[in-house]
């Protein structure tokens, strides 16, 4: 038997610790066979072209590949041999890509075939371990690969799927299920071949089908066990049930939230709670949205004690990206700027991917350059009234060209003009303006919206690979008449 407990009432001399289960599997893999073996058994596939799942898309990411060779693998169609993939990869790479093949082989996430498909995705059939076991007796490897994966499958049976029967089986039928099941698996049927691991797999294989099989010829402890089976299936309901339901509440506050609709957000992330209380981001959200609240009524010490509540649960949560992103908008908030800087960092050393933490660092630093520049001007006009109006008409000038960033942008000294013609085939462009590495473009009103996510980082990446030789890595995306509408660098693209 087993229960939860949350985070936060672990003692706080216990570490929590995370794994990555792909990592470990490849540890074991790196372990178990070698470079040699590796390139013999893909030898034999070299005019076959791998078929991957959507599921084996959503698994690469666990494998911390570089993102050049993750964009490899994601990109892989299924149009091609393996000789030809091989041929795009250096020969030192080649034991890392037929490692990471064989444990998507290993996962039933990929399978090699004869001919090639042009869909994306593909359908794996699942492993027939009964079969396999049956049709390849010759290959003791093969059977304790096999075996090795029935077992992991047996560990989440319960009885009835152990001795392939079901709730209204008979006796009878289940004598004989039984016999069956344990006459396959029993290690005299293997002679003298298997290994030590081997031999403890199917002992322990076998008194779980034993202790299912005593369960369920008991009727009194068949009894006991159905109405387990039965809480445990009305429990699993209801929890994916109070779960679907709180991430409704859940999304439906964050669209309050960002329509600065605080109470109506406050009670909907307070729902989400109540479902699900170990949603830890609900109870953020919470405290988040109740402290936009005491901001609008100018209730100080409801203020300093929201805060606080949000650095205590940084400190429970120290590797989490969300605490320290809230936390770093509370302090945006009470106009902390320097403690919203420190959060908003940690938020993305925590997970580097979280663009709303990018943004928000991007937003401090621009105000702080606006802020920087302000007080040098002052400072450098103190003496006399003349000195004064210089001042408000400096900051009525800056505030002007803050208004019109274009024309701004056109007088700054650096800025070089691109004839957009080179990219009209990309995108319709009205201008093209280069900084250092920096460029921005111009685009015709209303023509972004229409573009899909896909086809407009396909185009950005188009346009990063035309520009390398200027040195330009970041491309800021404006709509003639209305300001920015993208940003993109690399393979990253984010809207606005």
């Amino acid at each position: 038997s087993f229960e939860f407990v949350l985070l936060k009432e672990l003692p706080s001399h216990i570490l929590a610790l995370e794994f990555n289960s792909i990592l470990l599997m490849m540890r074991a893999h790196k372990a178990l066979y070698s470079a040699d073996f590796l390139h013999s058994l893909f030898r034999t596939k070299m005019d076959f072209f791998c078929q991957s799942s959507e599921r084996a898309f959503q698994i690469l990411p666990l494998f911390n590949l570089d993102s050049g060779s993750l964009h490899f693998f994601q990109s892989l169609p299924g149009t091609e041999p393996l000789s030809e993939i091989l041929k795009r990869v250096p020969t030192a790479n080649h034991e890392m890509l037929f490692r990471v093949f064989y444990l998507l082989e290993t996962l039933r996430l990929i399978e090699w075939r004869t001919a090639p498909s042009k869909d994306r995705f593909n359908e794996i059939p699942k492993a027939d371990f009964k079969k396999t076991f049956e049709s390849e007796k010759e290959l003791p490897a093969e059977i304790a690969k096999s075996l090795q994966a029935e077992y992991m499958d047996l560990m989440n049976k319960d009885y009835f799927s152990i001795l392939e029967a079901s709730p209204d089986s008979s006796d009878a039928d289940l004598e004989e299920s039984y016999r069956a099941t344990r006459y396959r698996l029993h290690p005299d049927r293997f002679g003298q071949n298997i290994g030590g691991q081997t031999k403890r797999i199917l002992d322990d294989m076998l008194a779980r089908i034993d202790r299912a099989y005593q369960t369920l010829m008991d009727p009194e402890a068949k009894d006991a066990y159905m109405a387990s089976i039965s809480r445990w299936k009305q429990d699993s309901l209801a929890d994916s049930k109070k779960f679907l339901e709180a991430q409704d509440f859940f999304r439906e506050g964050l669209r309050h939230l960002s329509n600065q609709e605080f109470e109506l957000a406050r009670s909907l992330f307070q729902k989400a709670h109540q479902k699900w209380d170990r949603g830890i981001e609900y109870h953020l959200y919470l405290i988040f949205s109740e402290l936009k609240l005491a901001i609008r009524s100018k209730d100080q010490a409801q203020i300093d004690k929201l805060i606080a509540n949000l650095k205590n649960e940084s400190q429970l949560h120290r590797t989490m990206d969300t605490c320290f992103l809230l936390l770093g908008h509370a302090y945006v908030a009470v106009d902390k700027l320097d403690l919203a800087k420190d959060a908003y960092q940690i938020a993305l050393k925590n997970n580097e991917k979280n663009e709303e933490a990018v943004s928000a660092l991007a937003r401090l630093a621009e105000a702080e350059l606006k802020q920087k520049k302000f007080s040098n001007a002052l400072n450098r006009s103190k003496a006399g009234l003349k000195n004064m109006l210089l001042i408000i008409l400096l900051a009525g000038g800056i505030f002007a060209l803050w208004i019109q960033r274009d024309k701004w942008l056109h007088q700054e000294d650096g800025i070089d003009a691109l004839d957009v013609k080179d990219i009209q085939e990309i995108m319709p462009a009205l201008t093209l303006l280069q900084k250092f590495s920096v460029a921005k473009i111009v685009l015709q009103e209303k023509w972004i919206q229409d573009v899909p996510d896909s086809v407009l980082n396909h185009k950005c990446v188009d346009l990063l690979k035309r520009y390398k030789g200027r040195g330009i890595l970041e491309f800021y995306i404006y709509e003639e008449k209305v300001g920015l509408k993208a940003y993109c660098t690399g393979e990253s693209l984010k809207r606005y």
